[in-house]
């Protein structure tokens, strides 16, 4: 339940005295310049740049009942067990949640990408904050079950086995014509800084986005496509 770190000095590479005598940090997550890490008892600590996060604020610092951490590149995000979120860091990296999504209290998941949150509701919306809108689209529906980021983008898995994406175009946040006739029966997506992959309940794996850093498998599609899989089988358990 320690932690240690190194690195430069700055940005986090040196836990501070009381926060490396804990001996209950269950999660830790990273932005670009600070850590945050959540403890047993639902509070959080925080190291690094103050600027982007390595300073816990105060009201944050007395919560109990925090349950997941996410970031951006300079801010931090914590979902409470309520389903509310509070977040702190560099304000224009998604450190300042709009008022109407922190009265919010069916919050499941938060996601980060490069400058902004997304939270994933109960209702199966999508509500999100920092440097990016979501399209009218998107919010629009009510049955997104999976959000991922893909840097500077963001990709949703629908119930119905869709996907819906935005953001940067050349790195997944535009899904191609071809590509969105093979996104059917989806049952899970992944994201890089740079692309994004799909693996479908027969097992193809599809991808799009920018096509050297993974966001085309044509060439190795017959390793994989088949050969993945998403739940545990006898097969995947070796």
């Amino acid at each position: 339940g320690s932690v240690v770190a190194w690195g430069h000095q700055s940005n986090g590479g040196n836990v501070p005295a009381a926060i490396a005598a804990l001996t209950d940090i269950v999660d830790i997550v990273a932005n670009d310049y600070a850590f945050a890490a959540l403890r047993a008892n639902g509070e959080v600590v925080a190291w690094g740049s103050s600027f982007s996060g390595g300073s816990v604020p105060a009201a944050i610092g007395v919560i109990t009942d925090i349950i997941e951490l996410s970031a951006t590149q300079r801010a931090f995000a914590a979902r409470r067990s309520n389903g509310s979120v509070v977040a702190w860091g560099y304000s224009t990296y998604g450190a300042s949640v709009p008022a109407p999504i922190a009265a919010l209290t069916d919050i499941r998941t938060v996601t980060g990408h490069y400058a902004s949150f997304v939270a994933l509701l109960s209702s199966g919306r999508v509500v999100g904050w920092g440097n990016l809108a979501i399209p009218a689209s998107v919010a629009a529906l009510t049955d997104i079950v999976q959000v991922v980021s893909g840097g500077v983008a963001f990709a949703a898995l629908r119930a119905n086995g869709t996907v819906v994406a935005w953001g940067a175009a050349d790195r997944g946040g535009e899904i191609p014509d071809p590509i969105t006739a093979r996104l059917i029966n989806v049952r899970a997506i992944y994201g890089n800084t740079h692309a994004f992959a799909a693996l479908t309940s027969s097992g193809d794996v599809v991808t799009w986005g920018r096509g050297p850093a993974g966001g085309d498998s044509d060439a190795v599609a017959d390793q994989l496509n088949g050969k993945i899989f998403y739940e545990a089988t006898a097969l995947s358990r070796g």
